[in-house]
């Protein structure tokens, strides 16, 4: 029964992939949720630092997550599995952890407009805890047990995850193509 769905949810990494990406997705309610990725992305002479780019909404009140330079660096502990973060906004602090049972993942490979491929898995019954700190109030805490989305973009094979037997369509050499968008 989908009938009391709060909504369906999805992301794109866009016309790239990072070197190494993380997008975590957890909703405890409507007026109460989280979008996070965070990634290093390929710069000369190697990986930038983790960056972060989002949004976490408290209580119906939405607080941007990256946007300018100064408040895209993140701390990221990243491991298979499962990472710790921090990110900081303009008047917050948001600290969390994301992880799954390895039995609780899915693999495929992504490959990129340049051709380069990442294994990536993913878990639609993660585990989220997070806590959103903001000046002049107390802490708001929130905790998800498999009711978060969690995606791991890696760059080295996690055999523990068995890759899923389905061809990227970039990579067989066919493409996408999407019906033009008509508003009213």
């Amino acid at each position: 029964e989908i009938d009391e769905w709060l909504g369906m949810v999805g992301h794109n990494w866009g016309a790239s992939h990072p070197w190494r990406g993380i997008w975590i997705h957890g909703i405890v309610g409507e007026r109460d949720w989280i979008d996070l990725v965070l990634g290093r992305i390929p710069l000369d002479g190697g990986p930038s630092p983790w960056l972060a780019n989002g949004i976490v909404c408290d209580g119906g009140e939405r607080a941007r997550i990256g946007g300018t330079p100064e408040l895209l660096e993140a701390e990221v502990e990243d491991e298979t599995e499962r990472c710790r973060f921090t990110v900081r906004g303009e008047d917050f602090v948001l600290r969390g952890e994301a992880g799954a049972a390895t039995q609780d993942f899915v693999s495929w490979v992504y490959t990129a407009p340049d051709g380069a491929k990442r294994q990536t898995i993913n878990s639609s019954v993660a585990d989220l805890r997070w806590q959103l700190e903001r000046r002049g109030r107390e802490p708001v805490r929130h905790e998800l047990t498999g009711r978060a989305a969690f995606e791991q973009q890696l760059r080295e094979p996690h055999p523990a995850v068995p890759v899923e037997p389905f061809d990227d369509p970039v990579h067989a050499g066919r493409r996408f193509e999407l019906p033009e968008l008509r508003l009213p």
